[in-house]
């Protein structure tokens, strides 16, 4: 019996270690805005990206700053930005979250 639970033990915390991810904080360029109403379709674009837990769009900026898992890929965010509708979104920078 003790065995059991010393195997389940061991495997719910291999389980807990390999699902952590690093959060990051990613700065994207982005192009194609022309008015205020442009930060809100591509905020809700990016949100729905798995693993991105919070997005600013800046029209003034012309950049996004978001708060993501180090496993999401650059390509995915750029593709999402594509996805708004007319507009090109570029990583910048990434780093870890302090």
């Amino acid at each position: 019996m003790m065995k059991k639970v010393f195997t389940l033990l061991v495997a719910v915390l291999l389980l807990s270690a390999v699902s952590v991810q690093a959060a990051q904080q990613v700065e994207m360029e982005i192009e194609g805005m022309t008015c205020a109403l442009c930060p809100l379709a591509i905020k809700r674009s990016l949100a729905k990206v798995p693993s991105v837990s919070e997005v600013n769009v800046s029209f003034e900026e012309k950049k996004a700053h978001l708060t993501v898992d180090d496993a999401v890929a650059d390509e995915a965010l750029e593709e999402a930005v594509r996805k708004a509708g007319g507009y090109t979104g570029k990583v910048i920078e990434r780093k870890p979250e302090r």
